[in-house]
């Protein structure tokens, strides 16, 4: 049971030439269960607003906020792993999310926006953050209000040149809100070199969520239900970075028939090749030139996907150039004889591999014809929807 508000003694008229007397508290002990919901409402709301509140606010809080929502969501994130999963079998079935479930899903997508948002590290994508933007503008267009206090703190999260029309964010209402809204989705469907994303928006979401009640739940499912493919990978992305594993449902392949052999490549002196590993998933390995010919595996899913996004973003034909990630970091160098070098480098082990430009073009070129193999992409695909976007 959450503490109460401070009872204050009632005072008579004869008391009112008196000195005030002390107020009265009433202590109440609340079980560690309790104490535990609220830890977790006290770190959201301090996460949310940027200020440290304590625990004694977040229980005032939960008990202004509406039929307890805010409990059902703490009670959800006290179990998030397997929360998140029943989430995904309820869609899987055609049945209804409750508004609270809903607003977990936002407050991981939250998470997987913002965490690595201003590294090399795989980023999320402009089509992410534009699905989850449609996602806003359809629960935001069920609230019947013209203008709320919410109305300024939204147009706040949206780049400034996508609500110079708004005027004074504190007096913008509905309307400057959907049009801010779809500028920005307009700007990302068009992007500009060298813009930033807007991740910072995807919060909109999760307060939207959190804030506003939706009785009619089968009408926020109708909302909600067409961008749950983008809602759930930008989830996963944000459980893995937040708990440091996927989402895994524990896949049986039938032993009886043998699956179909994964490819090699090779092109000059380096090579490619992918084997099968348990849960259905695999392991990248390079076959690098030289006299010891180094073997290189690459066996996670977040590790895989950035070395395929250094292959897509790092343009070695440069001198200077570098990119920097979580797992790997690759820089071009100029060898004894003039020609320009690129160093593939192992964040985790230091250990660095030196490549011509016809190797490094040569492994772009294989792991690109690997991904068009048809049980590649199957097995990405799936492996992709525990981890979600890397």
């Amino acid at each position: 049971m959450p503490p109460r508000e401070p009872i204050t003694e009632q005072r008579t008229p004869e008391q009112e030439s008196g000195p005030p007397p002390q107020q009265q508290v009433v202590s109440i002990r609340v079980s560690e269960d309790l104490r535990l919901r609220l830890e977790i409402l006290r770190q959201l709301v301090s996460h949310h607003s940027g200020q440290t509140i304590t625990t004694s606010e977040a229980a005032r809080q939960l008990l202004e906020s509406a039929q307890g929502k805010r409990l059902e969501l703490a009670n959800l994130l006290t179990a998030p792993t397997e929360h998140l999963r029943i989430c995904q079998f309820k869609a899987d079935a055609g049945e209804l999310l409750n508004s609270a479930e809903w607003t977990l899903i936002a407050c991981y997508c939250w998470m997987g926006a913002e965490t690595y948002a201003d590294t090399a590290r795989t980023k999320i994508s402009n089509e992410s953050i534009i699905g989850i933007l449609k996602a806003f503008l359809a629960v935001y267009n069920l609230r019947e209000e013209k203008q709320t206090r919410e109305d300024a703190w939204y147009l706040s999260n949206l780049p400034a040149r996508d609500r110079e029309e708004a005027g004074n964010i504190q007096e913008a209402g509905r309307d400057e809100v959907r049009r801010a809204v779809k500028e920005t989705i307009r700007s990302l469907e068009h992007p500009r070199s060298g813009q930033p994303r807007p991740t910072q928006a995807v919060k909109n979401l999760y307060h939207l969520l959190d804030e506003l009640e939706f009785p009619h739940v089968p009408k926020l499912n109708r909302a909600l239900s067409p961008y749950w493919p983008i809602l759930w990978r930008v989830a996963a992305r944000g459980h893995y970075f937040r708990h440091g594993r996927p989402l895994l449902f524990g896949r049986i392949t039938d032993a009886r028939v043998p699956p179909p052999p994964l490819p090699r490549f090779q092109e000059g002196e380096c090579a490619v090749s992918l084997d099968r590993l348990v849960h259905d998933t695999f392991s990248l390995c390079l076959h690098l030139p030289g006299r010891l010919a180094p073997l290189v595996p690459i066996g996670e899913y977040p590790a895989i996907a950035e070395f395929r996004t250094l292959l897509e973003e790092f343009s070695p034909e440069h001198e200077d150039s570098s990119w920097r990630g979580h797992y790997f970091s690759a820089f071009t160098a100029k060898a004894e004889s003039g020609d320009l070098m690129v160093c593939l480098r192992s964040e985790a082990t230091g250990i660095t591999f030196t490549l011509s430009q016809e190797d490094w073009t040569a492994i772009r070129s294989m792991i690109r014809r690997a991904w068009q193999q048809s049980e590649v992409r199957r097995m990405w695909a799936q492996w992709a929807h525990d981890y979600g976007e890397m």
